[in-house]
């Protein structure tokens, strides 16, 4: 098991206020990524979840409301967006885009202070990478086993492709197959593949040439990285 001393103390204090949900955007945003490659924070991480998840046996489960999910989804993925519009606006997926990280908070700070219990049966993440351009918002139903995908921002170079990865635990990363030219996807995940989407997998964006990876992991810069949020 990792300890403290096997990283530096800003970052043990970084590990800690993640596991808290308490980071600015931005701070959160710079270390989801590093937690996609470095194995030792990324223990730190769940050792904080784990060290705080005990302070929730004192306090009450709390129920989201019964619409939460249908509303999170709703709003994400419409079922019948428009070829362009406020769908497609970057002003408005930055609304969007703060509103899911608000979400994610109070939901991973929830899952840690608040209750326990199972999750409701979906999971959310935001994928950003300010060098690339991408922005990604993903929803995972796991009662169906369907990944729903929304590519706001962000086209692969000429000759290269975008490939999405799920990242289980400390199991190498799986392809979840080339992200589609759509800018809204809904996959139906084979069992072997949505069985790996759940409690502290990642989710990861590579550029890789066309047609996705040659060997089965990723081969070109890892884009954009973070955590799945139970809602």
């Amino acid at each position: 098991m990792t300890s403290a001393a096997d990283v530096p103390p800003e970052d043990d204090l970084l590990a800690a206020e993640y596991a808290l949900g308490v980071l600015p955007q931005a701070e959160r945003l710079a270390l989801q990524q590093r937690l996609a490659t470095d194995q030792e924070l990324a223990r730190r991480v769940w050792f904080w979840e784990e060290q705080m998840a005990p302070m929730a046996a004192a306090i009450a489960p709390v129920e989201p409301p019964a619409a939460l999910l249908a509303d999170v989804e709703r709003r994400l993925f419409p079922a019948a967006p428009e070829a362009a519009g406020w769908w497609e606006s970057l002003r408005f997926w930055q609304g969007l885009s703060a509103a899911l990280l608000c979400l994610v908070v109070i939901a991973g700070g929830l899952a840690v202070l608040v209750s326990r219990q199972p999750p409701v049966g979906g999971y959310v993440v935001e994928l950003s990478s300010t060098p690339s351009g991408l922005q990604l918002a993903a929803y995972y139903d796991a009662r169906s086993g369907t990944l729903k995908l929304n590519r706001v921002a962000g086209v692969p170079a000429a000759g290269r492709d975008y490939q999405l990865w799920v990242i289980a635990g400390q199991n190498p990363p799986v392809s979840l197959g080339v992200l589609p030219a759509d800018s809204v996807v809904a996959l139906k995940l084979p069992p072997q593949l949505a069985a790996k989407l759940g409690a502290k997998a990642v989710l990861a964006v590579s550029d890789e040439p066309k047609g996705g990876s040659p060997t089965g992991l990723p081969t070109g810069a890892v884009l954009a990285a973070a955590p799945l949020t139970a809602i």
